[in-house]
């Protein structure tokens, strides 16, 4: 953290001031600089781009557990949290189902067959 924060100063400050003030070496910060992205840090881009692949395969409507699954089934190695921490960074989600809800229309139809049924029965009698 103390590192990027110098990579992002360094236009306006000197690298030594800075380093001096953050209280790192010179060099530590050079060969972070110059070092490539983690192992860490490819496992989980290359996650971010099947997650999104599983995820608009599904046309959107996979969450974490069923892209979980799909990622066990294709044979990689991860746990459900760490699909979850990948999707909230994608900044995808999964469709939630709504609730049903029966129709005002239907609900008055039915209404009125019985009432008039009932009508219709008591008048036959």
């Amino acid at each position: 953290m103390r590192y990027a924060f110098i990579r992002t100063e360094k236009a306006v400050y000197p690298v030594a001031a800075l380093c001096r003030v953050l209280d790192v070496s010179r060099s530590g910060y050079y060969a972070w600089e110059s070092r490539g992205p983690s192992a860490t840090a490819k496992r989980r881009s290359q996650l971010g781009v099947k997650v999104r692949a599983i995820h608009a395969k599904s046309r959107g409507t996979y969450g974490s557990p069923r892209v979980h699954r799909e990622l066990r089934i294709q044979g990689d190695v991860v746990s459900a949290k760490t699909v979850a921490k990948a999707m909230r960074a994608e900044g995808i989600a999964g469709k939630r189902k709504r609730r049903f809800k029966v129709a005002k229309k239907v609900v008055q139809a039915v209404a009125l067959l019985l009432i008039f049924g009932i009508y219709w029965f008591l008048l036959a009698r």
